[in-house]
């Protein structure tokens, strides 16, 4: 549960990250957690070597990322008391529910059939993980379109 809820706090707080080279830090970071929650549910030996090859594909984004995007001068205002409230109030959503709902695999759910990989990911064992998997990407996709400008083009003057 705490592995869950610092990820969920990692990601609430990278909405106010408006430099890229930050956002990498979070997300190497979140990474992480992740790494130590997996390691704890499957094999030591497969999230250390997961997270080696992210690490690995994290280094050449960062190189290419810090490349590209100049040094951002951060400054905070009043909308992002809003993202974050409405952040916490995502993260207590999640706190009131079940932990056993989080299970994917449940035996009385699991066919082999050409329907039961789509029933699989739809039933109403897992249909709150899913939700939380599409707005952590809705989330991902906000904080890079907030970090794209598209007057001034895809790439850094030099």
């Amino acid at each position: 549960m705490f592995f869950m809820m610092a990820c969920m706090a990692l990601s609430c707080l990278m909405i106010l990250v408006e430099g890229p080279q930050i956002l990498v830090a979070f997300l190497v970071l979140l990474s992480f957690i992740m790494v130590i929650f997996l390691s704890l549910m499957v094999s030591v030996w497969y999230s250390y070597i997961l997270f080696l090859v992210f690490l690995g594909g994290m280094l050449v984004v960062f190189v290419y990322v810090s490349g590209l995007a100049p040094s951002v001068k951060t400054n905070y205002n009043y909308e992002n008391y809003l993202k974050i409230a409405s952040c916490l109030i995502v993260v207590v959503f999640f706190l009131k529910m079940d932990s056993g709902s989080m299970v994917l695999f449940k035996a009385d759910s699991f066919s082999v059939g050409s329907e039961g990989s789509v029933y699989l990911l739809m039933s109403n064992s897992s249909y709150k993980l899913y939700l939380f998997v599409v707005g952590y990407l809705l989330l991902t996709l906000s904080c890079v379109c907030g970090l794209v400008k598209s007057y001034e083009g895809p790439l850094k003057k030099f």
